[in-house]
């Protein structure tokens, strides 16, 4: 008689492994995987909690702050702070906060009767005006094209004066969502120092939000300009939204002129002695030229250079063609250009923790970029009025026109 032999079982440490998982999967107790399951569904239902109420907060606090409806207007400022130009020296006097401090009371922006209106612009006989028409619901800015004729007559009538570089503050605002304290104080720091004629927003879709409600209830020149972002150049695909942005800012500098400003630059004085020159850059470390703050007239030599060269762009590379490349082409053209070595930008990405910590001293810049991409830190108006650091003082200063500490 034959006997049976039991089938011989070959496995390696894959299916070892494999049965292993699969064993403690389906050893664990109901009630370990009810646990997990809720532990997920609760952290999930904090983490909304958390973020609502730091909405919320933001949203009472500006309305704190602004006065009822959150409504303000620039028209109530005193001209004194409005002057094209600010006193260094006078400034470092008042930047020892440790020492001194003031009653700010409230923002000096005060609500009037404009503030459900919203800046439009009319074109007929040849003839261009700004009219004040009644602000929409959902508090949109009037909208334009980048070529719009009328638009293109309104700069030519409107924006020169003695200087090579029309008085245009340019914004791109790709994507949407929701405009944050630092946005808001970089417009009103524009619209304060620079004296704009107008506030071009190049966008698909217009920021939204509380700060963005009381900027259009504060700021009365801002514009709509409506664009796609653009995904190609040169036949080669634009990587990322950033290198979409560089396109666009060159693209409305070359088209009007005017002023670029990123929406985390900060603006701390006028910028009058700058529109002297045809093309203004300035350095965010010794080997590059940052392009978050720029100054133009319309179809800068530069800019044109600067434009050709994407030619070469390859859509891996982060900031080669957005900073590295003006460099190059600033050393090869130095006559097309003015380089600001370190009062637009000043100081960088390494040394930024002094303006959020410390006290550097920025009395000397017409600007400071303050790299929100790269720093995470939210704050409230309410804290920057008794912060003791460069942040607080330059926000004092746009806020309420010293940079000196506010009293509790």
């Amino acid at each position: 008689m034959c006997k049976s032999e039991s089938p011989k079982i070959h496995l390696n440490n894959i299916h070892l492994r494999r049965l292993e998982m699969t064993c403690r999967f389906r050893c664990r107790p109901f009630y370990w995987c009810m646990f997990r399951i809720l532990s997920t569904f609760f952290s999930l239902v904090g983490l909304a909690v958390c973020v609502f109420t730091l909405s919320l907060l933001q949203v009472r606090e500006l309305s704190r702050l602004a006065g009822q409806d959150s409504r303000f207007d620039l028209s109530a400022t005193p001209k004194s702070l409005l002057n094209r130009h600010v006193c260094s020296p006078c400034l470092e006097k008042q930047t020892n906060t440790t020492r001194h401090t003031r009653n700010c009371g409230k923002v000096l922006i005060k609500p009037t009767m404009r503030s459900n209106k919203r800046f439009e612009i009319k074109c007929e006989n040849k003839k261009s005006v700004s009219v004040m028409g009644d602000m929409p619901e959902d508090t949109s800015a009037f909208m334009l094209t980048l070529k719009d004729p009328c638009l293109k007559q309104y700069v030519k009538q409107h924006c020169y004066d003695k200087k090579k570089v029309p008085r245009i503050v340019h914004y791109v605002w790709f994507t949407k969502h929701t405009m944050d304290v630092y946005a808001f104080l970089s417009v009103l720091s524009a619209a304060r120092f620079l004296n704009p004629c107008v506030i071009m927003f190049h966008a698909d879709y217009l920021p939204f939000g509380p700060y963005w409600k009381n900027l259009m209830r504060t700021v009365k020149n801002i514009l709509f300009v409506r664009r796609q972002a653009p995904e190609r150049i040169f036949g080669k695909r634009l990587g990322f939204i950033q290198h979409k942005s560089d396109i666009a800012r060159i693209e409305a500098l070359k088209e009007y002129g005017g002023i670029y400003l990123d929406c985390d630059q900060l603006v701390l004085k006028s910028f009058d002695d700058l529109r002297d020159y045809d093309f203004v850059m300035g350095h965010e470390n010794s080997k590059n030229l940052g392009n978050s703050i720029m100054v133009s007239i319309p179809n800068a030599r530069f800019l044109t250079i600067w434009h050709d060269s994407y030619r070469t762009y390859n859509p891996r590379q982060w900031g080669i063609h957005s900073t590295f490349v003006p460099f190059r082409l600033a050393q090869e053209n130095p006559s097309l250009i003015h380089i600001e070595n370190d009062t637009l930008i000043n100081p960088d990405l390494g040394r930024i923790e002094d303006v959020y910590s410390g006290h550097f001293n920025w009395t000397n810049n017409y600007a400071i970029h303050l790299y929100t991409r790269w720093v995470k830190k939210s704050y409230t108006l309410s804290q920057f009025r008794t912060m003791d650091t460069a942040i607080g003082q330059i926000v004092r200063l746009i806020l309420y026109g010293s940079p000196v500490l506010c009293k509790e």
